[in-house]
């Protein structure tokens, strides 16, 4: 993976020697960095180098330090990058992207379970209303019977005892 068409690079290079010291600089900045991936090698990319690549290539700012200094003898080098930043900002984000479409999914299967089980209580509900609403005209027609029959009982008991006596 290498950086390439970045627009506006900005570089720089400084170094001195005095003596057996030198020092050196090397920077390199770029705000709108694209990646190119061999795609044969991408296809064929464990899990981790694909999220790498999902990584890296989502970043579009550069920036690269190089410092060396010391002696001829005893030399020093130093580099530094906004790199680990940007890939520890990026990787959150992809799982924080991958963490809601987790979620959305679980969500989705939830749903389904639930609403299948709805359906089928529904069903339950709607055919016991259905037995109700048969057996309701039914039972209410006993009921008047039996109501009927409990009225007449009582005028007859009550007219022969108060000697006609009217209910409602």
């Amino acid at each position: 993976m290498a950086p390439i068409d970045s627009e506006e690079p900005q570089e720089f290079l400084a170094f001195s020697l005095a003596g057996d010291r030198f020092a050196g600089v090397w920077e390199l900045s770029s705000s709108q960095v694209s990646w190119v991936a061999d795609s044969a090698q991408l296809k064929s990319a464990s899990l981790v180098e694909r999220t790498v690549w999902q990584v890296v290539s989502g970043l579009g700012d550069l920036r690269v330090r190089a410092e060396l200094g010391g002696t001829v003898d005893a030399p020093t080098l130093r580099v530094s990058s906004n790199l680990d930043d940007a890939v520890a900002t990026r990787l959150r984000g992809l799982a924080t992207d991958a963490l809601a479409k987790g979620e959305h999914r679980a969500r989705q299967a939830v749903d389904s379970l639930v609403n299948k089980q709805v359906a089928q209580l529904r069903g339950q509900v709607n055919g016991l209303s259905s037995q109700l609403a048969d057996k309701v005209p039914v039972e209410r027609g006993k009921l008047d019977s039996a109501q009927r029959s409990l009225e007449a009982e009582l005028k007859r008991y009550a007219g022969s005892a108060l000697g006609g006596l009217r209910l409602p």
